[in-house]
């Protein structure tokens, strides 16, 4: 019995490294997973058929999403309404936010990979609507700039560019809590990061939203990608070794990229 429980935990042990492993490999983050400038935080890598999560298990969200973005993941195969909220079974019991959490908050249940990123499977489609996926967001946020960013990166995907994607929140040292059976941290302020090949050029910005935005300019919440770096203590992008590295990353000009149709 001894033997065969060690063998079990043995077991795991190994499938658990794989994970990140696999997750550090991804075509998903084909520039590598964002790395802590300082301690690590509470992190547990995981890799779903279209993103990989990096949760933190104090929170209850996600630290980060990291997915990359091509014409190919925009075919319509499947939609929204066959996918439904769920806890993320990949995370121990006590970690798996459900559906009833957000139930009655006042916050809508926010996508940071969205749903219409990940038609190309259904698989895909299932684990956008995994809990790890989604944070507390303001409606005005959620279907406001969130949202407008979010189909202008697939405007850009259509017309035949990659798109490099991080997005999390931020959560600060003082901060509310929701949940019926977890406690989920509400967060103040969400980032997106885009690294962009668009004609054979590489393009970078970062965006900074408060929960509770009301401005729908996508222009007004530009920042550079070394600025967000400050913001959230990742490196992101540490395998991009472009000549151009430390201006891209400075980059808050908005030249050429057309937000809006």
């Amino acid at each position: 019995m001894r033997r065969y429980l060690l063998i079990v935990l043995t077991f795991f042990v190994l499938t658990s490294c794989l994970v990140s492993s696999d997750a550090q490999q991804s075509i998903q983050a084909a520039y590598g997973i964002p790395q802590w400038s300082d301690a690590i935080p509470d992190e547990t890598l995981i890799e779903h058929t279209g993103y990989i999560v990096s949760f933190n298990s104090t929170t209850n969200l996600a630290n980060y999403v990291v997915w990359t973005l091509t014409a190919d993941r925009l075919v319509p195969a499947v939609t929204r309404n066959m996918a439904r909220f769920e806890a993320d079974n990949a995370l121990p019991y006590q970690h798996r936010v459900n559906y009833k959490d957000y139930s009655g908050s006042g916050y809508d249940r926010g996508h940071l990979c969205p749903a219409a990123d990940n038609t190309w499977r259904l698989q895909a489609m299932l684990d956008c609507f995994l809990m790890s996926n989604i944070c507390p967001q303001k409606h005005v946020l959620n279907d406001g700039v969130w949202n407008d960013l979010e189909q202008a990166c697939r405007r850009w995907a259509y017309q035949g560019d990659t798109l490099h994607i991080i997005a999390g929140p931020i959560v600060s040292a003082e901060h509310d809590y929701i949940g019926q059976e977890h406690c989920v941290a509400v967060p103040q302020k969400f980032f997106k990061v885009i690294l962009r090949r668009h004609n054979g050029t590489d393009m970078a910005l970062a965006f900074l939203f408060s929960n509770d935005n009301t401005n729908r300019r996508i222009p007004d919440h530009v920042i550079s990608i070394n600025e967000a770096q400050k913001i959230t203590g990742l490196r992101f992008f540490p395998d991009y070794n472009g000549n151009n590295r430390e201006s891209l990353f400075n980059n808050t000009a908005i030249q050429g990229w057309r937000f809006y149709k």
